[in-house]
């Protein structure tokens, strides 16, 4: 009769660290909050991937078709819109994402965050893959800010 033993190594426990002392928080590990990491919370400083300053991202503020609830009027840019997208392009850059619109040519989607890079590029592959036409915002430096797809 043979027995089976398995070669994964045996776990460890770790131990606590006494009351009194607090990791360093480029450990990794969960630490108590310095007073400069709590008054940079409590500023709203520090935090990545929102594209206002006061920290609340934008909002839409058109209604989707068929809707009778009124909207306000879009007034981030230039408005594009009847446009099918044709092309989507992309490479291993950072935030380098396009569209080719139909008329309107090639389009970077707007590269202010990671996330936002990304929503829009699922948002204008949303618009290629069903055939419709986004509704999407310029900026002045030619990118595409936000989009609408209905």
């Amino acid at each position: 009769m043979s027995t089976r033993t398995s070669n994964r190594p045996k776990a460890s426990r770790a131990t606590a660290p006494a009351s009194d002392t607090v990791a360093a928080p480029s450990t990794g590990t969960p630490h108590e909050l310095t007073s400069e990491e709590l008054e940079l919370l409590a500023s709203g400083g520090g935090s990545t991937g929102t594209a206002t300053s006061g920290g609340a991202a934008p909002t839409p503020v058109m209604a989707p078709p068929g809707t009778t609830a009124g909207a306000a009027a879009v007034t981030a840019g230039l408005a594009i819109s009847g446009q099918r997208v044709n092309v989507l392009w992309s490479d291993e850059a950072n935030r380098n994402a396009w569209a080719h619109l139909e008329t309107a040519g090639w389009k970077k989607l707007s590269p202010l965050t990671d996330s936002g890079a990304t929503v829009m590029t699922l948002l204008a592959a949303h618009a290629r893959a069903t055939g419709h036409a986004p509704y999407a915002t310029e900026d002045p430096a030619g990118t595409l800010a936000s989009m609408y797809v209905w």
